[in-house]
């Protein structure tokens, strides 16, 4: 890729809000993504991408134009030091190529001499694994299988220079029919899970699968929900096969009948047949007309008795243990939330008109009604919960003050029409959240919203919301069992964890996050200077020992 191309539509500006801590709206900023401590925030606008540091509100943004697209990545697409994943059109054919902005300038990972089309979707924490797609290298015809296939790339020696490797996957759907695709969407914390979906034939049915790297460095993948995907268990023979009509055709006839073709001509082909064979020709166009039409009935009779979720929506934790997606096609609703445990395979669903937005590793999960519902609303499922609920309503529960805030700026009159009889009815004061994203430790929740009560130039304006929760620090809301786990201070600087460890997470005493690892060794050095700091070590099942120490 032509790097002075893409960086002539880069510029450093800077956008008054106020400090880092504070309830805020941001205007003309509509969030995609966050990173997992919600200090980096990116928008997805009618110009382009825009990349914000929310402590001291400094911006770069990347202006789309006629030659050049940016998209921020659809999973976890942004790290804890400031750089994010997507994807730029350019190259010859203007084709999406996967990229990374590496905290100063945009950055091709995937050329296109190695594959024709590429997108970056995640990235870990720390920025060493991304997951995506690229163009199917053994289907450059369009025929030969799936279009696209999941893909990891890995910054092995840190130096920003990624190493691909194609995952593996399923090549057939339930029909034994090639798939359409195979994506890799959200990347867990250490890297070593990946949550995507395949796509059946027809490319009217999602369904979610995971990738999974042992200890070996071999990967895996797994169909989660399989019992959701042709319940019935139909089976399928092969598809049927139109007659070719050249087969029922002499080699003169074939080729009288091709020079009329190539010539421009449009002969019928059963006038190049003999009498008997236009007769055999017929009755098999008949059968197979008869037994191609069952066979796509009984097609769309599986697909509908089957879960079919929303093509890339796809959230995963950060521990790699739930996975979140909204179905789609169920009788009233335009969504519905299920939520996965990884590790057992189990799922829940929801009686709620919602799609899952974010996922973190406690088992909170955010989800936002259609982005065509006036107006769009966000709740939220929290572990202790058995149900979403408004986010309003739980951030009222969390601190008052918040809510209090959200009540007086986030507030509107909003008309909406009744879809059975046409009326229109207006209401009042409704707490427009939008659809929203939460921190890893619940101490920040961020949204955006269309602005619908303010588009009297016909192009809707947006803005993003910033909510700071302070009773949801790292200190606050963790199981502690130490019989389990224990963290003592050994040395300068130096950790000694026992028990078993999958992730280690480091903050301020204001809760920012200043160090995370998955699956620590038994001493750690987290490079931190002197000072105060919570240190909080999780087992996989989300218990953890939290402990104030001191360097």
């Amino acid at each position: 890729m032509n790097k002075s191309l893409l960086m002539t539509t880069l510029c450093l500006t800077s956008i008054y809000v106020t400090r880092a801590g504070e309830n805020r709206l941001i205007d003309d900023f509509y969030v995609m993504a966050i990173s997992p401590d919600g200090r980096y925030a990116v928008s997805q606008g009618y110009t382009g991408l825009t990349f914000m540091d929310l402590s001291d509100s400094r911006t770069v943004s990347f202006d789309s134009d006629d030659n050049t697209e940016y998209t921020v990545g659809f999973g976890n697409s942004v790290t804890l030091d400031g750089r994010f994943v997507g994807s730029a059109t350019a190259g010859d054919g203007l084709l999406d190529l996967a990229g990374l902005y590496d905290g100063n300038s945009w950055v091709t990972i995937c050329p296109q001499s190695a594959y024709e089309t590429s997108y970056a979707w995640g990235i870990t924490p720390d920025g060493r694994r991304i997951c995506g797609i690229v163009s199917n290298p053994d289907n450059i015809s369009g025929t030969d299988g799936l279009l696209r296939v999941p893909a990891i790339w890995e910054d092995l020696n840190a130096d920003g220079v990624y190493e691909i490797t194609l995952l593996p996957h399923p090549d057939t759907d339930f029909t034994g029919r090639p798939l359409q695709y195979a994506t890799a969407v959200s990347i867990s914390d250490d890297g070593r899970t990946v949550a995507g979906q395949i796509t059946d034939h027809s490319g009217m049915m999602n369904s979610p699968i995971i990738y999974r790297q042992n200890a070996d460095g071999e990967w895996s993948y797994t169909i989660l929900g399989e019992e959701l995907i042709n319940p019935a268990h139909t089976e399928f023979g092969p598809e049927p096969v139109r007659p070719e009509p050249t087969d029922y055709m002499d080699a003169a006839q074939k080729a009288a009948y091709e020079k009329a073709l190539n010539g421009g001509q449009k002969p019928t082909a059963e006038d190049y047949m003999s009498a008997e064979k236009r007769e055999q020709y017929r009755a098999d166009a008949t059968a197979y007309n008869e037994e191609s039409k069952a066979y796509r009935q009984l097609v769309r009779d599986v697909i509908s008795a089957s879960v079919k979720f929303d093509f890339n929506n796809v959230v995963m934790s950060g521990n790699g243990r739930y996975y979140a997606s909204g179905a789609v096609g169920e009788e009233g609703y335009d969504f519905r939330p299920y939520v996965f445990d990884i590790t057992d395979g189990t799922h829940r669903r929801f009686d709620l008109d919602a799609e899952p937005r974010c996922a973190i590793s406690d088992g909170t999960v955010t989800a936002s009604t259609d982005i065509y519902t006036t107006p769009m609303r966000s709740f939220i499922l929290t572990p202790e919960a058995s149900a979403f609920v408004p986010l309003e309503d739980y951030v009222k529960t969390e601190d008052e003050s918040v809510y209090r805030w959200m009540a007086e700026n986030l507030s509107h009159d909003f008309t909406v029409v009744d879809p059975e009889s046409g009326e229109e009815s207006v209401i009042r004061d409704l707490i427009a959240t939008g659809h929203a994203f939460i921190s890893s430790d619940r101490a920040r929740i961020i949204g955006a919203q269309w602005c619908l009560w303010d588009d009297g130039d016909g192009m809707v304006p947006y803005q993003t919301y910033v909510l700071y929760l302070p009773s949801h620090s790292a200190i606050k809301g963790i199981e502690s069992d130490p019989a389990d786990i224990s963290v003592t201070v050994t040395g300068s600087g130096m950790l000694t964890l026992t028990g078993n460890v999958s992730s280690l997470e480091i903050h301020d005493p204001a809760g920012r996050r200043l160090y995370t690892k998955a699956n620590p060794s038994a001493t750690v050095t987290p490079g931190l200077g002197h000072g105060t700091y919570i240190i909080s070590a999780y087992a996989a099942d989300g218990r953890g020992c939290v402990k104030k120490v001191m360097f």
